[in-house]
């Protein structure tokens, strides 16, 4: 390949003479096609490694497959994580990473959810790239047409190996507690709100068959066997009885335990300690009970630590619906911001390309892209520094810091880009100075600033304000917006949280800049906090100790 260049030719008083050039081939210093194919590959070098970077920083995969359920768009975090090539993973050769175990119910959730154009649901065992199996949470979310024809599938592969270790943990040790209760010295029965039998320990069914199949009759037939007597030898009646007593909601537990005789009518008879409580619903109602033949001291103990389990569990699974919630909310919402960009930059170069454009058009469409090349690559930041922060490997570089001067500078950087809007700063004269870290303030800064400006769609009043309080520096933001709902306030810092609403639906975000403000702010030991009333405006606002 030759470079060609090209001269105006000059008359003798150095005027240009119209229309007449000398142009002429010349080798270049360099092969200039060698360069190029140097800098693609360099650049699809970095984005491998990028792509790599993100899959280890993240437990979640993202990705696009066909109506049928095959690839026909590159996955690029699927192959990072996985180590497969691009046309491995083509059609359905993305299954080569899955457990083999696995592959038949893999299949069959697809074709149950291709069938029924509902949620593809599933869970699998994928190999890593370095050939470790790890459990993954597989859900995709069919994209229709306008005319109602499957378009394609888009989701996300969430890595539940931890939460799958915690399911095993949980489970053995339920099962150490049932071991514990079945052998148990004492009985224990458990009843419906019938007083019909539900569930009994060894103990108390070695009680309960003496010469009569006790375990499958009602509870009339019982009491047609037994003759049951207080502490004193006395004929309870029936309502007296303690079951019957519990089913009406009285709980006989500690000193209001019953010692009770019960005498079976071929004359054998057994001394019982009884203590007991309902068992209720959601909404109160009583629907059995549970009654224990027990030494009083050791029982409570067990009793607790198998309520205490079970609390456990259901909180940790109250927890892990919720996170799963949250992430396929965040997951709609990336993909949303990330398909919007790519779109961008995908229109304008393909303008580039195609069409015969001038120096200012080219300019301005090139300005286009690498806004928007900005802005995915800011998202990519923000997702890599949640997860950095939340690992521990954000480095901080602290210094002095005057946190007016960089309030200002700032402030001065955004104002051209917000004409409609008013920014204002009222600041502490002899602010002292803080220990910060100035690049990971300016972020928080120009988060909040940014912030202030997006929910204030129609313009208005942005005020910033400085001063000491006591051993610290208090550092506020107010703007005149939209607000934030009440019910929405305690939320606004966890990761992947937004506010849906008609006035939101159109200001583009991820979720994920306030609580990386509320990472960086606790990691310099200071607070951060929020004030906002709806259709008013919002106060952000954060301390640092001096």
């Amino acid at each position: 390949m030759f470079l060609t260049k090209g001269a105006q030719v000059m008359d003798e008083k150095n005027h240009k003479k119209a229309k007449r050039t000398v142009t002429y081939l010349t080798e270049p210093a360099e092969d200039v096609t060698y360069n190029k194919l140097r800098e693609e590959e360099e650049f699809f070098h970095r984005s491998e490694e990028r792509y790599r970077a993100l899959a280890k920083a993240t437990a979640q995969i993202t990705w696009v497959m066909s109506p049928d359920g095959q690839v026909i768009e590159d996955i690029p975090l699927w192959r990072a994580y996985t180590g497969q090539s691009e046309a491995g993973v083509k059609g359905w050769q993305w299954l080569e990473a899955v457990h083999p175990d696995d592959h038949m119910h893999v299949l069959a959730a697809w074709q149950n959810a291709i069938e029924t154009r509902a949620m593809y649901d599933t869970e699998y065992r994928t190999r890593r790239a370095d050939g470790i199996y790890r459990y993954f949470l597989v859900r995709g979310v069919p994209i229709f047409e306008e005319d109602g024809t499957l378009r394609e599938w888009v989701g996300i592969c969430t890595d539940i190996t931890e939460r799958k270790q915690l399911e095993k943990q949980l489970m053995a040790r339920a099962s150490q507690l049932e071991a514990i209760f079945e052998t148990i010295a004492d009985g224990l029965i458990v009843y419906d709100q019938k007083g019909n039998i539900i569930h009994t320990n060894l103990a108390a069914r070695h009680l309960l068959n003496r010469n009569f199949n006790y375990y499958n009759r009602d509870l009339h037939e019982r009491l047609r066997v037994y003759e049951t007597r207080d502490g004193q030898g006395q004929l309870l009646p029936i309502k007296q009885l303690p079951l019957m007593r519990v089913l009406r909601g009285e709980e006989l537990t500690g000193n209001n335990t019953v010692d009770i005789q019960s005498n079976l009518l071929d004359g054998s008879a057994t001394q019982i300690n009884i203590s007991g409580a309902p068992m209720r619903d959601n909404e109160g109602h009583i629907v059995g009970a549970v009654c224990v033949f027990r030494d009083v001291t050791e029982r409570r103990r067990l009793e607790a630590e198998h309520v205490n389990v079970l609390a456990t569990l259901q909180e940790t699974n109250a927890h892990l619906e919720q996170v799963n919630r949250m992430q396929v909310d965040f997951i709609s919402i990336v993909s949303h911001e990330f398909r919007t960009t790519l779109t961008g930059i995908q229109g304008f170069s393909e303008l580039l390309r195609d069409s015969d454009l001038d120096d200012l058009d080219v300019r301005e469409y090139a300005t286009d892209i690498n806004t928007d090349a900005l802005r995915l690559n800011r998202m990519i930041t923000e997702l890599l520094d949640m997860e950095r922060m939340k690992s521990g490997k954000m480095m901080f570089h602290l210094e002095p810091l005057n946190l007016n001067a960089l309030l200002v500078e700032i402030i001065e950087h955004t104002r051209p880009n917000a004409p409609e809007h008013s920014i204002q700063y009222t600041l502490e004269e002899f602010l002292p100075e803080v220990m910060g870290d100035s690049d990971k303030l300016t972020q928080v800064l120009t988060n909040l600033l940014s912030n202030a400006i997006k929910y204030s769609p129609n313009g208005g009043d942005i005020l910033f304000k400085s001063q000491k309080e006591g051993n610290s520096v208090h550092i506020s933001i107010q703007d005149s917006g939209i607000g934030i709902p009440e019910y929405a306030l305690k939320k606004v810092f966890l990761p992947y949280n937004r506010v849906n609403s008609e006035e939101t639906r159109y200001i583009q975000g991820t979720g994920l800049g306030l609580p990386i403000v509320h990472q960086i702010i606790q990691m310099h030991n200071g607070t951060v906090g929020v004030e906002s009333t709806l259709g008013q405006g919002s106060t952000f606002h954060f301390t640092l100790p001096l």
